[in-house]
């Protein structure tokens, strides 16, 4: 959960990282947004929002830690992928 418990981050034990938004006016419309790589397919042991509630990291089984920006768009957080996957197809440049 973010420091200001607007932002809660739950993980799964199939690598995918859940997020909701609680700041809103009726439970009921509590919504998911789901985040996964298709590289992680391990458990999820731990989430961490940063204080401002804008960067995720998460940490699985296999070792791995993954790093999600967000965006604010609209009230809605939208969670990236802080890397781009290197392309194995291309040269590194001179």
């Amino acid at each position: 959960m973010d420091f200001r418990q607007k932002v809660l981050a739950l993980g799964n034990q199939k690598g995918k990282t859940y997020i909701y938004d609680l700041d809103i006016d009726e439970p009921a419309g509590i919504k998911s947004t789901v985040l996964y790589n298709p590289k992680c397919n391990s458990a999820v042991r731990q989430t961490a929002l940063s204080r401002n509630g804008e960067i995720l990291i998460c940490v699985c089984d296999d070792g791995t830690v993954w790093r999600w920006d967000s965006t604010l768009n609209k009230n809605t957080y939208n969670f990236e992928p802080a890397f781009e996957e290197p392309n194995p197809d291309s040269k590194p440049s001179p």
